[in-house]
């Protein structure tokens, strides 16, 4: 891949977080009528959200990864065995970014308003942040250390799955086999 399909490969996972944000967005609308009622629904609506913008970028990653080892197999395009290291920090610099304005929101520097960018930005996460503060959604000053915590934590999931996915689709893992019926007799 040259430098042009790469920058091309990282403005798609923008989009696809994106995506994600506005799908979440809706998914939030129906938290919304059941937030406060405990830390159980927001880990649950919390894993929900999680999964929405993991698979986006899973399926969107999965597509072009092993099309650009057939480009390097086949078309003697340049190696990108690494390129999931570097989508995956890309793509959590604005979720770190935002996470940021929340801890010096949160310090007293600037207005703890500012906490409420997270909840624009990265809705996908926002019910797993909301668990330190009893499932209060929207109200950023009601955050405390554990919730501007967890926003860093979070970036993780990002970045770990487009190194996992890239990888995956890159070396061709067939993830049936190696993982999921790993060790089971499939002979009849």
């Amino acid at each position: 891949m040259d430098r042009h399909d790469k920058l091309m490969k990282i403005l798609g996972g923008y989009v696809r977080l994106l995506i994600a944000d506005l799908a979440c967005s809706m998914i939030l609308m129906v938290y919304m009528f059941v937030y406060g009622k405990g830390v159980i629904v927001s880990f649950l609506v919390g894993l929900c959200t999680t999964g929405v913008v993991c698979g986006l970028l899973a399926d969107y990653i999965i597509k072009f990864s092993s099309k650009v080892k057939d480009n390097v197999k086949y078309k003697n395009k340049p190696d990108c065995k690494n390129f999931g290291w570097l989508l995956g920090f890309m793509l959590m610099i604005p979720g770190l970014i935002v996470s940021t304005v929340a801890l010096i929101a949160y310090n007293g520097v600037i207005s703890k308003n500012w906490c409420a960018l997270f909840h624009l930005f990265n809705t996908y996460f926002v019910p797993i942040v909301d668990i330190p503060i009893h499932g209060h959604i929207g109200n950023p000053l009601e955050y405390n250390i554990w919730a501007v915590v967890i926003m860093y934590f979070m970036q993780i999931f990002i970045f770990l799955t487009c190194v996992i996915v890239y990888k995956v689709g890159y070396e061709n893992i067939d993830v049936a086999e190696k993982v999921m019926y790993k060790g089971r007799d499939n002979g009849i």
